[in-house]
């Protein structure tokens, strides 16, 4: 009952995009708000004081929702269970817990049991423990498994595919995220075999696994959000999300999912250094929707410098009746830190969110639902290379630049797109199959200055060797803000309808190149970081496909 079907397995994503994700400063792209919220509770501080208080997990009582709790993590000290009214009513001492993760309907001795995973870093292990359902108290089923690695981050993974079990490991410095499967030991004890090491860069925390979508996503720290394959024999082939510098200020730390029906939801990311939670939308591309902020109330303070966060968009009794939204808070008004509370309504109907409210999840549900999974790309190594062009006319030369009546190339270092000419776009490498369904494409650019005049953009291919043109996409982008934005109002509108119809030409080859034109019609113009200038910030084409139509 846990095979997907046939159909999904064909399912493919092609990226063509530059290969490492830019370090920067924060901003939200222009016009865009941040929405702020407010907490209804906050949890009993934790009882270390400093820098503590650190992770969240939501668990579900599997009858009463109203009785559900927070396991919250005190890495100084210890891991404390709430009540959603914020009262401690357990707190297992002893241990350094950073962050934690919960599981339900794990098989165990013949029952379905709830598992909570914490990621201990006095001794470099993952502790395991389960949910005593008549106490709501933690019992430990395992004794600590050396990860051999400086941990920091853990998450949880049921596979939709196997119904396995397992758990990631994220650690300090340049060390790998390690990969293991959890299994029933016996004598109610639970196993745990390393399966898998992801190769980072960089510091890397936080991590979230999606059950039905088969997907890992992992927070490097001063970098942004990278996406993985979450099964075992995924590799180490991974997509940006987003990077700091856009919607996100270093550190980036928790990452939660709220799951909706089919698929929809969303990835919620703590953006630590601008006290903001991100959310993107969690199938496709993973497009960015908002930033909302918990903002201090008559009875609950705010939130700042937030590590963890958790998100249950079930049902959880009267106070949280359509799910709840957790954060850790890195200065707490009344004491050591703590953990804050908030409604997902609260979260969904403030003003700007633009969030839905899909409290019809079930964290137990008997088998997963029937998703398609598109995997990533093995290689996205490849880079593509641009250059401007005067008259709309496509250059064969290699290099960037604005393409003179004699045909010449002279170098420049934007992309201007005015009523004096175009710019065009060439991308290398593109291993998509003849006749491939296009399910959705975006170039996102990147800005070279401030453009607020009112501007509309056409975009047309040119397939490679023919000259010929497809139909065209109009585009009439929001106000670009500043040097350096790289945002939503950067990205183009789907443009899946012209490179089906480059794919589906008889001239088109798998690992050829297509050209995408940009012109401006009338007034207005934008100017985009060119290859010449930075590759880091060129513009880059995203693309999901399925084999056949």
């Amino acid at each position: 009952m846990w095979r997907r079907s046939p159909r999904v397995l064909s399912a493919l994503v092609v990226g063509v995009i530059v290969a490492s994700l830019i370090v920067g400063e924060s901003s939200l792209p222009a016009g865009a708000q941040t929405t702020e919220v407010t907490a209804t509770v906050e949890t009993d501080p934790v009882p270390s004081g400093g820098d503590a208080a650190d992770d969240p997990a939501i668990w579900l009582h599997p009858t009463d929702p109203s009785s559900s709790t927070v396991i919250g993590t005190d890495k100084e000290g210890g891991l404390a269970v709430y009540d959603l009214s914020g009262r401690q009513i357990q707190y297992l001492a002893g241990i350094r817990p950073n962050n934690v993760d919960i599981r339900h309907g794990f098989p165990l001795a013949g029952q379905s049991v709830d598992l909570v995973v914490t990621s201990d870093r006095g001794d470099d292990a993952i502790t395991i423990h389960r949910v005593d359902p008549q106490s709501r108290q933690l019992v430990e089923v395992a004794p600590p498994i050396a990860t051999g690695l400086d941990v920091l981050g853990v998450c949880l993974y049921r596979s939709p595919e196997t119904g396995s079990f397992y758990v990631f490991v994220t650690s300090d410095g340049s060390g790998p995220v390690r990969q293991w499967q959890l299994s029933d030991g016996g004598g109610g004890g639970v196993t745990a075999t390393q399966v898998r090491d992801i190769a980072t860069d960089s510091t890397s925390e936080g991590c979230v696994a999606d059950d039905d979508l088969a997907y890992l996503y992992v927070a490097e720290e001063d970098v942004g959000i990278w996406k993985y394959e979450a099964e075992p024999n995924g590799g180490s082939s991974r997509v940006p999300v987003d990077q700091v510098g856009s919607t996100l200020e270093a550190d980036v730390e928790g990452l939660t999912i709220y799951y909706g029906p089919e698929g929809a939801g969303y990835l919620i990311a703590s953006s630590q250094g601008s006290g903001e939670y991100v959310a993107y939308e969690r199938m496709g591309n993973n497009q960015h929707i908002t930033n909302f902020q918990i903002v201090d109330s008559a009875a609950v303070d705010g939130t700042s410098s937030t590590d963890g966060i958790d998100v249950m968009s079930a049902p959880l009794g009267a106070g949280f009746p359509n799910g709840l939204f957790v954060a850790q808070d890195g200065d707490n008004d009344s004491g050591n830190q703590n953990f804050k509370l908030v409604p997902w309504d609260v979260v969904a109907g403030s003003p700007n969110a633009a969030l839905a409210i899909e409290p019809g999840w079930n964290p137990r549900g008997d088998s997963p639902v029937d998703l398609p999974h598109v995997p990533l790309p093995s290689d996205i190594s490849t880079t593509p290379v641009n250059w401007s062009v005067g008259h709309a006319a496509v250059s064969g030369a290699e290099g960037d630049g604005l393409l003179a009546a004699d045909g010449t190339v002279e170098s420049g270092t934007s992309l201007v797109i005015d009523s004096a000419g175009a710019v065009a776009v060439e991308f290398f490498g593109l291993r998509v199959p003849a006749g491939s369904g296009i399910r959705s494409a975006h170039v996102q650019f990147t800005a070279a200055e401030v453009d607020d005049s009112d501007v509309v953009l056409s975009i047309h291919g040119v397939l490679d060797g023919s000259g010929e043109e497809t139909e065209a996409v109009t585009w009439a982008p929001a106000a670009w803000g500043g040097a350096g934005e790289r945002g939503m109002f950067q990205q183009t509108p789907d443009l899946s309808v012209i490179i089906r119809q480059m794919v589906a030409s008889p001239q088109w080859e798998p690992g050829g190149s297509l050209t995408l034109v940009v012109r401006a019609e009338g007034l207005g113009r934008r100017a985009a970081v060119s290859f010449d200038a930075d590759p880091t910030e060129a513009p880059a084409l995203r693309l999901e496909y399925s084999e056949g139509r």
